[in-house]
């Protein structure tokens, strides 16, 4: 897919193992790459989680935050994802003077992607609360870290078994970033088209290459109870949140172009040296 006119489906199978070796392969050459874009969305996060948490509700703040969160994700995603599509190594703290039409259109998609998962919020705050449990780290104004690992495994079957269909659906319809990051014409019936034969293989990879690494960070023991060793932990996990979703980003990457069989649009500067 070179212009404005996406295939009318996949053009070829996603191969599971070896998409997964070049994710990895991906987020090893471009670490640092990935690194310099993870500090601005990670500083933006905690700030407005610290704002909103010591004006609302627990709940309330959670949802505003959660919401939010579309616009770091935001300033990670197109810059993150032009420099893996197009080589685009433009500096992503340029993006505040440089929030354009493709920086809101992406912003647009992420907030209506992350409505899709909205519910789970609800459903996590219900189960703390049922089970009389605080955050994993401690803070009423943050429960994004879920209920304390291995506290209530019950609780977290449930989340789990309502988190992985919305995941899916959310998975599929995400194709759309990579495309607004390079200026396609593109929607989310043009991602659900192009990923309708490739759903499960696309899953299962972003289950055991994205979700996986996650949940075995996540249900770590913790280290230590004191509050400075919490304070690096509630750091390190709005850190994480972003990490977790460059690798996301990378594997739609990854997947959008051998799916769609799209490539660069030609160089204009190189082909008028042989005008």
């Amino acid at each position: 897919m070179i212009s404005n006119e996406p295939p009318q489906e996949a053009v070829g199978a996603l191969p599971v193992s070896a998409t997964i070796v070049e994710l990895y392969a991906t987020l090893y050459r471009r670490a640092s790459g990935l690194a310099v874009r993870l500090g601005l969305p990670t500083v933006i996060s905690i700030f407005f989680l610290f704002l909103a948490g010591g004006q609302l509700h627990p709940l309330f703040a959670y949802v505003l935050w959660y919401l939010f969160l579309a616009l770091p994700m935001t300033l990670l995603g197109v810059s993150w994802l032009r420099l893996l599509l197009l080589g685009d190594n433009k500096t992503p703290f340029a993006v505040f003077s440089d929030f354009d039409e493709r920086h809101r259109r992406f912003f647009k998609y992420s907030l209506l992607l992350s409505l899709i998962t909205l519910p789970l919020v609800f459903l996590q705050y219900a189960l703390e609360t049922g089970s009389g449990a605080n955050g994993a780290e401690g803070q009423n104004t943050d429960f994004a870290d879920d209920t304390a690992a291995g506290e209530n495994p019950f609780a977290d079957l449930i989340y789990w078994m309502a988190y992985l269909p919305l995941f899916y659906i959310q998975l599929r319809l995400s194709f759309v970033l990579p495309a607004i990051a390079v200026d396609e014409t593109y929607g989310f019936a043009d991602a659900w088209r192009h990923t309708q034969s490739q759903g499960g293989r696309l899953f299962l990879i972003a289950a055991i290459a994205v979700l996986g690494p996650w949940l075995v960070w996540y249900y770590s023991p913790a280290w230590s109870d004191e509050p400075l060793w919490q304070l690096v932990v509630f750091c390190f996990y709005h850190f994480s949140i972003f990490l977790h979703q460059g690798a996301f980003l990378a594997l739609l990457a990854i997947a959008f172009r051998s799916c769609t069989g799209w490539v660069p649009a030609p160089d204009r500067r190189i082909i008028e040296r042989f005008e």
